[in-house]
């Protein structure tokens, strides 16, 4: 009865101030210097193509925070001391939680030592990850609860971070001292905002609204939304560069920049689309994959849209497209369950991660698909867990939702909701296999990889650090 009325639910629901060296890393937050000292900025651990800097810009990015700055970088750009990871990382270890409030924590943005953690229903926080074991609160963002965070790095040293809300806008603050945010501007999207991208060093801002390409568009070019682009150059008055029409409002957008070519990734939930953004300006259509569901060769069902692209990223050499099927938005069903109400029904592979060749990047193949074993799948309904979805409280159910890779690795670290971290395997994409979980009591919404940690958002525990063992 529950796993009925749970899915009915989803149907209804369907779609810094100072500068500092390497030496001063494990300086307490409260004790860093707002004054600029002449010092040498840490490298990045095995930097990603996922974060590199486009080059029609070459602003700062977590890559390289010190790339473009003319003179001292601000100290909370810095990034913590990188921990050694073994040749193969085999195990996730919980290392940390913000135990200071109750606050959920929702999509995440890492830059530097600092991590913005976006509280939901709740106040956004930011935290001082100098030292990842010991994170420490440095201030909370009222206005509004957000969902999705990411952050552009200007070469003068100021830094500022947007957010995507429920209430469909996007709140621009200036977090140069995280310890003091100020909101600079709210941009209204026509379409609203379900998550945001900035390309990596630009100031160019890609708004997902989540609205896909209407009903039943499931043919490519059939779609009837787009994309609106906004260029931030000054955060105080952003503007619209173009209203991208390319059929589909991406659910989420990520990016892969190189010196050969500069892609990004639409999840436009009834299609995968990848572009050139040679011209991030003036991006174009690659290719439209269909939604993989109802591909011939896989034993689902679809519902509609409520089985969609909700997530899509590449591996380092982008030869392999990953894309995250966030099914009935982590209610129900479970991870490859089924379930059926009202006359339809939903069979697994759902809530899963699918794998794709794209080597012949015009001609994506298959592969093969992922969800954590069924008894796996799902912590028992607790209390602390429960979530308040359209004024109605619900366990965390299982699905796939966001994660990153894991440096120098075809390994994967992704948040499943109730399922906790998860840590995949996809070196044989055919194949993609689960290498190790954290699964206590977790509702895990989104995991950054950085400095060989892991860095999560959590709906029932708020702000975790994890490593790679």
């Amino acid at each position: 009865m529950q796993r009925a009325v749970l899915l009915a639910l989803f149907l209804l629901a369907a779609p810094l101030a100072g500068c500092i060296g390497s030496e001063d890393l494990g300086t307490d937050a409260a004790e860093q210097s707002t004054d600029p000292v002449d010092e040498t900025v840490p490298d990045v651990e095995n930097p990603s193509a996922l974060k590199a800097a486009h080059p029609s810009f070459g602003f700062p990015t977590m890559n390289d925070p010190t790339q473009g700055v003319e003179g001292e970088v601000p100290g909370w750009w810095a990034p913590p001391e990188p921990r050694d990871l073994p040749d193969q990382v085999t195990e996730v270890e919980h290392l940390a939680n913000d135990g200071t409030d109750e606050e959920r924590g929702a999509g995440i943005a890492v830059f530097g030592s600092l991590a913005i953690v976006p509280g939901y229903i709740d106040e956004t926080t930011i935290y001082d990850i100098s030292d990842p074991t010991t994170p420490e609160k440095l201030s909370d963002l009222g206005d509004p609860p957000a969902r999705d965070a990411d952050t552009i790095a200007f070469p003068d040293g100021t830094l500022y971070a947007v957010f995507a809300t429920d209430s469909g806008v996007v709140p621009v603050y200036d977090i140069t001292d995280p310890t003091d945010p100020q909101k600079v501007s709210t941009i209204e999207p026509e379409r609203g905002s379900h998550n945001v991208g900035v390309v990596p060093g630009t100031p160019l801002l890609y708004n997902s609204a989540s609205n896909g390409g209407g009903t039943g568009s499931q043919v490519p070019g059939e779609g009837s939304s787009g994309t609106a682009i906004y260029d931030l150059s000054d955060p105080s008055s952003p503007e619209m560069v173009t209203d991208f029409e390319n059929g589909y409002s991406c659910h989420d957008i990520s990016f892969h920049i190189s010196e050969d070519q500069q892609r990004a990734y639409c999840a436009g939930i009834q299609m995968t689309q990848t572009w050139d953004i040679s011209d991030p300006r003036d991006p174009s259509v690659v290719v439209d994959i269909p939604v993989h569901h109802g591909v011939s060769g896989t034993p689902s069902t679809g519902v509609g849209s409520a089985f969609f692209s909700h997530l899509a990223m590449v591996n380092e050499d982008a030869s392999v497209l990953i894309v995250g099927d966030e099914n009935g938005g982590g209610i129900a069903p479970a991870c490859d369950a089924y379930a059926d109400a009202a006359g339809q029904s939903a069979s697994g592979p759902a809530g899963n991660l699918w794998f794709y060749d794209i080597s012949d990047e015009e001609n994506p193949q298959l592969q093969g698909w992922f969800s954590p074993p069924s008894h796996y799948a799902s912590n028992p309904p607790q209390d602390d867990r429960m979530t308040e979805i359209g004024g109605t409280e619900v366990p965390a159910g299982c699905t796939a939702h966001f994660g990153q890779l894991i440096p120098g690795e075809e390994k994967l670290a992704m948040a499943f909701y109730g399922a906790g971290v998860v840590l995949v395997d996809f070196s044989d994409p055919a194949n993609p296999i689960m290498v190790d979980q954290f699964n206590d009591n977790r509702n895990v919404w989104d995991v950054w990889t950085y400095q060989g940690y892991m860095f999560a958002g959590d709906l029932a525990n708020g702000f975790d650090v994890y490593q790679g063992n």
